[in-house]
């Protein structure tokens, strides 16, 4: 499946200081690597992604991605590892 970056974030309102915070707390495990699948860096945010072939539902999800993927100037689809859980 191919995922894009959000256009705008919705706010984390759990009480988490980051959206990176959230997705750690969520899935039990800190972020090591950029979700982008072959991407290794570790200069990491939580990225706000949405599903890049239609999103009826406007559902946002957040995964660790590198500064470079998550800039707005990052405009294409990716992949994410099969590993990497999304959180909403």
């Amino acid at each position: 499946m191919k995922f894009k970056n959000s256009k705008g974030s919705l706010p984390v309102s759990c009480g988490c200081t980051s959206a990176l915070e959230h997705w750690e707390r969520n899935v039990s495990k800190r972020a090591v690597n950029c979700s982008v699948l072959r991407c290794t860096k570790t200069d990491l945010v939580g990225g706000h992604i949405i599903n890049a072939h239609g999103n009826a539902s406007k559902a946002q999800f957040i995964v660790p991605l590198c500064k470079e993927h998550n800039h707005v100037t990052f405009i294409s689809d990716f992949e994410i590892n099969k590993s990497v859980n999304l959180v909403s």
